[in-house]
């Protein structure tokens, strides 16, 4: 029985079986079985106002979700898998207002969602502290292109921003030309990408010649810099362009009372290669120059500027940069004989000023520890000047120009690390002159000069310098710099040095001594008007520095200095104008405190306390040079109260200007009254001081946004001079102040 019960148990069990293995089969044969019902939802988060990807972003969904939400990627795209009908998509991130959105899909529907968050409050990044240790430069201060816009009083100008960096002194407000650590305007080298920049202002200094957003940096080399500058013994301003947007074609623009600009940038389509362009002019002669004819003025002065930048790589190896500037300044007007003590300097007066400047660049990184940069560049200029019937003045310059440098990671030698920086640069200078001066400058008679010029020369250098580390943290710098015009009967062989040391992570100790040379202008080597026998202005630097990281956010520095110049090229009072018997020196302290909490605040307090000196050979005695600050003291703050709102001031101060002291005037043979000034700049002007404020306020939206800014500018409305005019007959005298209180308003547009 048991025996027939198992049996029984057997046979059901393979009944139920074949009954389940035949419902399987029959399902499969006409119902197939699926998994279920999907929808997909793929796009872009972005910052709003702007195309900017945002990484990172939480996509949260209802319980119709199938993944379970997902993260922005990199470049701002997600993708991600929802059963069909109705769903409530959150997008959220840390920072920024969260949007939540209502959608209904349908089976295998393919929906596309790009979402633009409105940021709302700032994120700090984790930042590990450390003194930050450049190469080869004591005293370097740097402002990033966010910064410069943001500077009260500059009306966002990169080269006017860089006024208000520590020992540099406000010659006027109507001058972006920079007098560092009692240097003058003629003292500096100027640079961009690496290329001579030889037209950075626009009129001597109202703005510069490049668009502040086609920049990254601009950094401010001072005293003991090192052996890869030459011909040039004051300071070094070294600009460096941006790539042009690689990820989109973005486009902004900026009108403001003085003049309009844009700027577009792009992907070329062909690998990374991205260009820029930009575009600027000046206005207000199209607004009110009728009005002012009247006046004399038959043309209001204006500028314009335009240029670009292409980037792009050949392998991981490769790097190669160009850029293109040209501008120029324009202005006519009419001198009344009445309003001149000199009826030498009445007429038509106009003036027609510009350049051009090219370059392109190559960056070779395939071997291992080596980098190589080689630079080729062209630049011309042309000064163009007709005053009244006595003065025609046509100078240009056509510069052809090559540079290599070069830096290798030696490795050790006898357990000392090298690293060697060498390099050599070569210009093809051609100068252009034709000048007429009908009146003598000298003597005041009315006796004809002209000369003309038409000819080529060369100017060449070289350096070497290899950067050792002695000891942890303890590194000397040496190098040598050779420098030739062909023009300048002597050339110079001249040594740097720098010795650095970080004594802890937060500490970095710098003291610096070298030799520096610059060549004589083309003008003051001139046969007629110069003195071709001249050599090169020399200059000694010495200068130690000590920097200090108070937190991530806060640094401090202390720098002092002394250069001592000799051999210098200055008016010699003879027939051959100019000679080498000038001497002076500049010596001085700064300190400067930066507080840099990214995008919620930054700014600066620096204070210089200097004295520049040169000697007068008449007297023998030392005196102020003309250029002479005793004290500059900047203070810099903007702060952003939200992201769209921001804030900004500025207090600048400084000692007053000099001038030359009227001693008496005088009536020459031919009825034209002159002044006799002092041979020194004995008489001080007042004080400087102006208080800039600004704020900025962004409306966004989607992919773009407008930007409106005001700035104004002395809000003390304080009476700053600025030079002393006189009467034709030098028995009155006025002093000409810088700019009132002034507001200054601007429009940006960016996409």
């Amino acid at each position: 029985m048991k025996k027939l019960n198992s049996y029984l148990i057997i046979a059901v069990i393979f009944h139920l079986l074949i009954m389940s293995g035949s419902a399987i089969a029959a399902d499969t044969a006409y119902q197939p079985v699926t998994g279920p019902a999907k929808a997909f939802i793929r796009g872009k988060v972005m910052v709003l106002g702007s195309s900017d990807a945002l990484e990172g972003a939480v996509i949260d969904l209802n319980e119709n979700t199938v993944t379970g939400g997902a993260l922005s990627a990199a470049d701002g795209s997600y993708n991600f898998e929802i059963k069909p009908g109705l769903s409530y998509i959150r997008f959220s991130a840390f920072g920024f207002d969260a949007r939540i959105f209502k959608v209904t899909a349908e089976p295998d529907e393919e929906i596309r969602r790009d979402v633009y968050l409105d940021k709302v409050d700032f994120v700090s990044d984790a930042v590990v502290v450390r003194a930050k240790r450049d190469k080869n430069e004591v005293i370097k201060t740097s402002i990033k292109r966010e910064d410069m816009k943001k500077i009260p009083g500059t009306a966002g100008d990169a080269l006017r921003a860089v006024q208000s960096l520590p020992g540099v002194a406000a010659l006027s407000d109507y001058s972006s030309g920079l007098a560092v650590q009692g240097g003058g305007p003629g003292d500096n080298l100027y640079l961009l990408d690496s290329i001579p920049w030889p037209f950075p202002f626009h009129f001597g200094g109202i703005l510069s010649t490049v668009y502040s957003e086609l920049l990254s940096s601009v950094d401010l080399n001072t005293a003991g810099f090192g052996a890869q500058w030459g011909n040039v013994m004051g300071s070094v301003l070294d600009a460096k362009t941006r790539p042009g947007a690689k990820d989109r074609f973005h486009t902004e623009a900026d009108i403001s009372l003085i003049t309009s600009q844009a700027l577009l940038e792009s992907p070329l389509g062909l690998g990374d290669a991205s260009i820029a362009i930009y575009g600027r002019r000046s206005y207000i002669d199209l607004i009110v120059g009728k009005m002012l004819q009247s006046h004399g003025l038959t043309a209001l002065p204006y500028f314009w500027d335009i240029g670009g930048s292409i980037d792009f790589t050949l392998g991981k190896d490769n790097h190669f940069k160009g850029i293109a500037l040209a501008n120029d300044d324009m202005l006519k007007l009419t001198i009344d004989p009445a309003t001149v003590s000199n009826t030498a300097y009445s007429g038509g007066f106009s003036m027609d000023n510009g350049a051009f400047t090219g370059g392109f660049s190559w960056t070779n990184t395939s071997l291992a520890g080596f980098t190589s940069k080689l630079t080729a560049y062209y630049y011309n200029m042309f000064e163009k000047e007709i005053v009244g019937r006595d003065f025609n003045i046509n100078i240009s310059q056509e510069n052809f120009g090559m540079k290599e440098e070069c830096e290798w990671n030696a490795g050790e030698l006898f357990g000392i690390g090298n690293e060697l920086g060498l390099g050599a640069d070569i210009e093809r200078i051609h100068d252009g002159a034709d000048v007429t001066l009908a009146y003598d400058i000298v003597h005041h008679t009315r006796n004809s000069a002209s000369t003309y010029v038409n000819g080529w020369h060369y100017v060449r250098g070289g350096y070497m310098q290899d950067r050792l580390r002695l000891l942890a943290g303890l590194d000397l710098t040496a190098g040598i710099r050779y420098d030739k015009d062909d023009m300048v009967v002597r050339d110079t062989t001249l040594p740097r040095f720098c010795l650095s040391w970080q004594s802890d992570e937060l500490t970095v100790w710098k003291a610096a001594w070298g030799g520096y040379s610059q060549f004589p202008t083309d003008i003051q080597l001139n046969d007629e008007f110069g003195n071709p026998g001249l050599t090169p202005n020399l200059a000694q630097h010495t200068a130690i520095s000590v920097e200090r990281k108070l937190n991530k956010e806060i640094s401090v520095r202390l720098d002092a200095y002394y250069k001592y110049y000799t051999n210098m090229v200055i008016d010699a009072n003879n027939l051959r104008l100019y000679d080498n018997s000038g001497s002076g020196s500049a010596k001085g302290v700064e300190f400067y405190l930066n507080a840099d909490y990214g995008e919620k605040f930054f700014g600066w307090v620096s204070y210089a306390l200097s004295k520049s000196e040169r000697l007068t050979p008449a007297s023998g005695k030392w005196e102020a040079y003309q250029y002479d600050q005793t004290n500059i003291l900047t203070a810099v703050a903007s702060y952003n109260f939200t992201p769209a709102w921001s804030v900004g001031a500025k207090l600048h101060y400084n000692t007053g200007p000099l001038v030359k002291k009227l001693l008496s005037g005088y009536m020459d043979v031919n009825g034209d009254w002159h002044g006799l000034f002092s041979d020194s700049y004995e008489k001080r002007l007042g004080d400087y001081l102006r208080l800039d404020i600004r704020t900025d306020y962004a409306f966004r939206f989607e992919g773009w946004k407008l930007n409106l800014y005001l700035e104004i500018l002395n809000v003390l409305n304080r009476s700053n001079p600025d030079q002393i005019i006189y009467s034709n007959d030098y028995t009155t005298s006025q002093v000409i102040n810088n700019l009132p209180l002034l507001p200054y308003l601007g429009i940006e547009a960016d996409f």
